[in-house]
């Protein structure tokens, strides 16, 4: 009985240091966290609108505080897939939008951030896809993929196809990934709402 407690005692002891030292860690390096955090958004903004020298935030489904469009809330109440709606702009000029969307893919939701300039001409996409199929839903992240985008308009939904690609305003799917690729066109597809009410 007195073996039982004493290694009750030392596991309790063992498991409460390393509680500890997570919680410290965790203290020390949350604010670098938050500021990497910051820095891949910004990042990820100017790689899919490449001539743009600022995003102003103006419609957000978490951000706190940003200079909210007139039309934001109900926007983003209809549209729950949008997330964040940047103006784009180039020498204090607005030029375009940086959307964040995140429709359902395979295992879940699938980040699409997508730049379009006022006319609804894409000008980037970049994907994240943490829970899609490794080895195929995977392959959305990659520019094989989602350069197909590049040059293309919202002004008329982007439609998936399974074979070669015919039509002026369709993407081939991934083989074997039809719902990621059509997930991934569906956040894209977005950019046509958000032209229409914050244009």
């Amino acid at each position: 009985m007195k073996e039982i407690i004493k290694l009750g005692l030392v596991l309790f002891l063992v498991c409460a240091i390393a509680a500890m030292a997570l919680g410290m860690t965790n203290e020390v390096t949350k604010g670098q966290i938050a500021d990497n955090a910051v820095i891949a958004a910004r990042e990820a903004r100017q790689a899919v609108y490449p001539t743009a020298d600022d995003f102003i935030l103006i419609a957000s489904s978490s951000a706190e505080s940003y200079e909210a469009h007139p039309s934001a809330d109900a926007f983003l109440k209809e549209n729950t897939v949008v997330r964040e709606v940047y103006k784009a702009m180039t020498s204090g000029e607005h030029v375009g939008f940086v959307i964040k969307t995140a429709p359902n893919g395979y295992g879940g939701e699938v980040g699409v951030t997508v730049g379009l300039s006022l006319d609804g001409s894409i000008q980037g996409v970049q994907v994240d896809t943490p829970n899609e199929t490794p080895g195929l839903g995977a392959k959305a992240k990659t520019p094989d993929f989602y350069s197909q985008y590049e040059g293309l308009t919202v002004t008329s939904p982007i439609e998936v196809l399974k074979l070669e690609v015919t039509d002026e305003n369709a993407i081939q799917s991934i083989s074997g990934a039809t719902i990621t690729s059509q997930a991934v066109t569906d956040g894209v597809n977005y950019g046509m709402a958000v032209i229409e009410t914050f244009k």
